[in-house]
């Protein structure tokens, strides 16, 4: 069992090193948000992908190797977290696995945050550029008038005229 444990733990702690890399990959894509660099925006994407596809064959590979250990111990792995095969492994397995488990938590976590900091900074992005448009229309349409509350509405005033002189 322990070259399988061997095995898994390589793939745990290689899916830490990309998830560290997913989360640099992260902090230059909220750069190229702030700074509207479009092109440094599809740098950040193109790693992104990049690194997801380098965790998802990652993830089969560990799959398979459940699958390897389910049949050699006669368990079900199924339902085997990180946790519980920690503390079914003996030492010095046992702490690696709790520690590989730790640092996955922790770096989900942060990619999470970091993912959701920048949908909200995109979504504030395309916000502000729709009432742009939104306001450009306006101003393009000839009849828009600027009231004290300092709105614009667009009405048909056209063929008045006033003049103060009869």
């Amino acid at each position: 069992m322990e070259p399988i444990l061997e095995e898994l733990i390589d793939v745990f702690e290689n899916q830490s090193r990309l998830q560290r890399s997913l989360l640099c990959a992260l902090a230059q894509e909220k750069q190229a948000i702030v700074g509207s660099d479009l092109s440094a925006l599809h740098e950040a994407n193109s790693e992104k992908e990049n690194l997801i596809g380098k965790i998802k064959k990652l993830e089969d590979k560990r799959v398979k190797i459940l699958a390897g250990l389910e049949e050699s111990s006669e368990r079900k792995c199924q339902d085997l977290t990180l946790e519980r095969l920690a503390q079914i492994s003996e030492e010095p397995y046992a702490s690696r696995l709790d520690s590989c488990r730790n640092n996955l938590i922790s770096l989900m976590k942060n990619v999470i945050e970091s993912n959701e900091g920048n949908k909200v900074l995109l979504t504030h992005s395309i916000d502000f550029v729709t009432g742009s448009l939104g306001l450009l229309n306006n101003l393009i349409n000839s009849n828009a008038v600027y009231y004290r509350t300092g709105k614009i509405q667009n009405k048909d005033l056209g063929g008045r005229v006033l003049s103060g002189e009869v």
